[in-house]
């Protein structure tokens, strides 16, 4: 599995991320998303899951991933067999939905996952 930090800073209604924009490439597999939340002003009393809504922007195409999981504070989003396959080129917006132990939800602004295509497919 590959890691990547990422930090979504949330101002108001919108999202950016403190390093540069999240580029992959398609087929890229076993990276493991590792998401701080930084400006999250909600306080739940304990989290009792989250799940992250993906909407490829050029298709319309949902994908949602339950259950993720949380380590640390942070919030492990897989880009694998288990989670996202990053096959199809375009911009991905990612909305993660965070719920408390009574599944009282609260979302999150969007932020992208960009996928090119590399310049060499097998």
């Amino acid at each position: 599995m590959i890691l990547k930090n990422i930090n979504v800073k949330i101002n108001n209604n919108s999202t950016s991320l403190a390093q540069q924009s999240i580029i992959l490439y398609n087929g890229d597999s076993g990276l493991l998303l590792t998401i701080k939340l930084e400006g999250f002003k909600f306080k739940l009393s304990s989290i009792g899951k989250v799940d992250a809504s993906i909407v490829n922007m050029s298709n319309a195409k949902l994908t949602t991933i339950t259950d993720l999981t949380l380590k640390d504070g942070n919030i492990l989003l897989p880009l694998n067999e288990e989670g996202l396959l990053l096959n199809e080129e375009g911009t991905h917006k990612v909305q993660l939905h965070i719920y408390d132990p009574e599944l009282n939800r609260i979302s999150t602004p969007t932020f992208d996952i960009i996928c090119k295509n590399p310049i060499y497919l097998e």
